[in-house]
């Protein structure tokens, strides 16, 4: 006899069934929810960028990672309840409120090249990146702040080098010139010799001679500078004293830069010594008198002034190049014009000169 089996049951058992499967369901839809969390809250503690979480109506911040804290040396409570353009880590309030707000027109926003500043003053470059997300129909701003300081340091680095290039390449030049022109200077400077002490030479002919042979001499230092800029002349430091060296080109300076402009001195008594070419020393603070005294057509005062300097750690941080200890620094102020933005950006160009300083 074949018996046949039914699967069924009350309607009661039925719902019983369905609501242990709901539960079932739901159970394992909420286990998942909570790993998704817990893996989300790991990458947000562990993250090598800083991540700001922010309220989509006010700006002020719900949560912040560990890295931006250490990143801007605050403690973590003093962020949460704070908009980002109140706390002082933004040099512009108004263009972070500004940023904000596209931010949420857009909902998504990048700057690759913004500032902040510490808790304890110092500037940072950053790459900052801002989306706007929804989370169980909640609006939300959550904001990556990247520390590109390594970045732009391989950038400067690159920089230098291709400058470096480029000064190469002009310094052969000059070096080249140089050389060519000392010979025939060599050529002018012995015919002068030649003519000067010859019979039958009359006074005004041998003014004339002396002053085409002094000009010559001009010429033939200023190639020995070119030489050196050239690298194809062996500079020669001495230990010197700066104040010394002004007072002893004064009277030079003040011919050249002529009667309406005012050549003024302000130096340090007990001046420290420094290690430099008196060559080049002489050729820097003319130049400097030349430039100053084109920036003053109507008349005005060029000031030297010197001092002894103590550059601390906080300075060495600001400019890599210097390192802590004693210095002596050299000011050179005057009362003209000033230089366009353009020219400041260039003022470090060999042989610039330009035509207006306005």
């Amino acid at each position: 006899m074949q018996h046949v089996g039914m699967i069924g049951g009350s309607g009661a058992q039925n719902e019983q069934i369905v609501g242990q499967h709901l539960r079932l369901d739901r159970e394992a839809a909420g286990g998942k929810l909570r790993d998704s969390e817990a893996r989300y809250r790991r990458l947000f503690e562990t993250a090598q960028d800083g991540i700001l979480i922010l309220d989509a109506v006010t700006g002020a911040i719900t949560d912040v990672n560990p890295f931006f804290v250490d990143l801007l040396g605050y403690r973590r409570e003093e962020l949460p309840g704070r908009a980002p353009w109140e706390i002082g880590f933004s040099d512009n309030a108004d263009a972070t409120k500004e940023g904000f707000r596209r931010l949420m027109v857009e909902l998504s926003v990048r700057c690759d090249d913004l500032c902040v500043t510490t808790k304890h003053g110092q500037v940072i470059p950053v790459e900052v990146m801002g989306n706007v997300y929804w989370v169980n129909g909640v609006e939300f701003v959550q904001c990556h702040i990247r520390d590109i300081t390594k970045q732009k340091q391989a950038e400067r680095i690159e920089e230098r080098r291709s400058q470096a290039q480029k000064m190469e390449a002009v310094g052969q030049l000059a070096g080249g010139l140089a050389h060519d022109f000392n010979n025939l200077l060599g050529v002018i400077l012995g015919y002068c010799e030649i003519l000067i002490d010859g019979d039958g030479v009359t006074e005004p002919a041998r003014k004339m001679i002396d002053r085409i042979n002094t000009a010559g001499i001009s010429a033939k230092n200023l190639t020995q500078h070119l030489l050196a800029f050239s690298r194809r002349q062996i500079v020669q430091p001495v230990v010197l004293d700066l104040n010394e060296a002004i007072e002893r080109i004064h009277p030079m300076l003040e011919r050249m830069i002529g009667g309406r402009v005012a050549l003024k001195q302000l130096l340090g008594a007990g001046l420290g010594s420094i290690l430099a070419d008196p060559n080049h020393i002489e050729q820097v603070l003319m130049n400097l008198a030349i430039n100053a005294r084109d920036a003053m057509a109507d008349g005005g005062v060029i000031t030297f002034e010197t001092a002894n300097v103590e550059a601390d750690a906080i300075y060495g941080l600001e400019h890599e190049f210097v390192a802590p200890g004693g210095y002596v620094v050299l000011t050179v102020r005057d009362t003209g014009t000033g230089m366009s933005q353009e020219t400041q950006t260039h003022i470090f160009d060999p042989f610039l000169r330009p035509r207006s300083w306005a």
